[in-house]
């Protein structure tokens, strides 16, 4: 998925990577990130961003 339609559909998208998807998300074609399920049992690991902060994130660019 392109970072644009990524931008355009956040929620969905966000909804299909809570449903157990795994999302790569490209810029120009090339991967710059993979989107995967949080396991319930793991926290969030230090350095990785929370999906509020990647909302805001995506917002703003």
């Amino acid at each position: 998925i392109s970072i644009r339609e990524l931008q355009q559909n956040l929620k969905r998208v966000l909804e299909r990577v809570e449903r157990g998807q795994v999302i790569d998300v490209t810029r120009r074609r090339q991967p710059v990130a993979r989107l995967t399920p949080l396991r319930p049992d793991r926290p969030l690991a230090p350095g990785r961003i929370s999906r509020p902060a990647l909302a805001r994130y995506l917002v703003s660019e």
